[in-house]
């Protein structure tokens, strides 16, 4: 991760701040587990670099949340620390990114609801990609795909249908024949972004699965 960091006025930020990213959970590849913890990267002349765990190639998924660090000047007392949630990010391939490669667009809140569904029953959830200002991002040339991470571990696949690439909105479903084969309880929606070689990662709710009244 590398790349210059800017503050507001649009001036370098200042030599000594931190830029903090801390893992949501532990994580594991096929041969390590990646503890949660935090990676510091301290800009010099603008910039941070620094390495960090490529989640995409985790088997949970976990994501960065990433934050900056700097310190208030006190002329009559001590300097007062101030740190600040910058957001989310997940690090697919080799690099090097930048922050702003990496900062994802939002999905509105109705999405991270849970939605509640019966095995046999037909999944099928309507989502629109937006801005931090709620304004709908356009998605052409854009590739999502989606999976549910199941109570079991298992990552099962979700088809995703367009319905206005330009209004940024899509569909996610699984069907009937599908649902009735899920163990019971919360699978989390996952959602993936990729433009390029980029992709852009988020967990965007719960499915609770139910037994159906024939089970």
């Amino acid at each position: 991760m590398t790349g210059p960091v800017v503050l507001p006025d649009g001036s370098p930020a200042m030599d000594g701040t931190l830029v903090i990213f801390q893992l949501r959970s532990w994580d594991k590849t096929d041969t390590a587990l990646v503890m949660r913890g935090p990676v510091i990267a301290q800009v010099s002349a603008g910039v941070i670099d620094v390495e960090l765990f490529t989640t995409s190639s985790g088997s949970i998924g976990t994501v960065y949340d990433v934050s900056y660090r700097y310190s208030i000047l006190n002329p009559v007392g001590p300097d007062r620390a101030v740190e600040q949630r910058v957001g989310p990010v997940a690090i697919n391939g080799a690099g090097p990114y930048t922050l702003a490669d990496l900062l994802p667009v939002r999905l509105p809140s109705d999405v991270s609801k849970a939605h509640r569904i019966k095995r046999g029953d037909t999944l099928s959830l309507g989502m629109q990609w937006i801005d931090e200002n709620y304004h709908p991002i356009d998605l052409t040339g854009v590739t999502i795909t989606s999976s549910l991470l199941g109570p079991d571990a298992a990552m099962r696949t979700l088809t995703v249908a367009f319905v206005s690439r330009p209004a940024g909105t899509f569909e996610v479903a699984m069907p009937s024949t599908q649902t009735a084969l899920l163990p019971l309880g919360e699978h989390q929606i996952d959602i993936k972004a990729t433009v390029g070689t980029v992709t852009r990662r988020s967990k965007t709710g719960t499915i609770i699965v139910e037994r159906g009244i024939t089970q």
